[in-house]
């Protein structure tokens, strides 16, 4: 019988301890922004005028109702956020990696005092969670580029 407050995982068994994979951070820091942020989103959406494909890029996989999987099995908190990168470059190379991802790049600054949150980064990752409310993300689209 399961201890009371005991959690189950997705898969109906208990756990009392867990090893992090590899390549799974110790830790993630979240920090809110404090200044002007520019930060690189991979997307399907074709021009600012694509509401739909914006919205649908800039929502986390919680809201789109997809079930956690990899890292999100181990830090929940990830499940609601979006994957971004530091530089168009980083972005393009994610594109070009996983094309189910998107075909274009949109590149977003981030204003301070706004509630956007983003990870601190790792040494050497140009990899950047971001937390916040799908349309305040849709608010900083400052331009969208073919990868």
């Amino acid at each position: 019988m399961p201890r009371p407050g005991a959690d189950e995982d997705i898969h109906g068994s208990l756990h009392t301890s867990i090893r992090l994979p590899t390549n799974v951070p110790p830790k993630i820091i979240v920090e809110p922004v404090l200044k002007p942020h520019t930060v690189f989103r991979v997307t399907f959406a074709t021009s600012r005028h694509d509401r739909e494909a914006l919205l649908r890029s800039l929502t986390s996989n919680r809201e789109l109702r997809r079930k956690p999987r990899k890292v999100e099995l181990v830090y929940g908190i990830l499940h609601f956020a979006i994957s971004t990168w530091t530089s168009e470059e980083a972005a393009r190379a994610n594109a070009r990696t996983w094309p189910q991802n998107g075909d274009h790049i949109m590149r977003l600054e981030l204003a301070p005092g706004l509630g956007f949150c983003v990870d601190r980064p790792r040494d050497g990752s140009t990899h950047r969670t971001l937390w916040a409310p799908t349309g305040r993300i849709l608010q900083c689209v400052a331009e969208l580029k073919s990868a």
